[in-house]
């Protein structure tokens, strides 16, 4: 179940919303939490909450490949040069 809380930022009159989702992660068996903010009206934000929970529900993706360490530092060196420059 997903709790809506409201917040306004520093200086700012405005109010928004945020969710926050607390589910137990199937694999690990540990306590996570999701949440995210920015919503401009409570329905918004339960509306994404529902839509996360949903997700949530359904299941994680589990990622069946397997890598050798060699493809791995490949494809991490790669995306490193991509975000750090040459």
């Amino acid at each position: 179940m997903a709790s809506i809380r409201k917040y306004k930022k520093s200086g700012e009159k405005k109010v928004y919303y945020e969710f926050r989702i607390r589910y137990k992660d199937p694999i690990t068996h540990k306590y996570k939490e999701k949440s995210k903010r920015g919503f401009t009206s409570a329905i918004e934000a339960q509306i994404a909450a529902a839509e996360e929970e949903k997700r949530i529900l359904e299941g994680f993706e589990v990622n069946e490949k397997v890598y050798t360490l060699e493809s791995f530092l490949t494809n991490w060196l790669l995306e490193y040069k991509k975000r750090f420059g040459p």
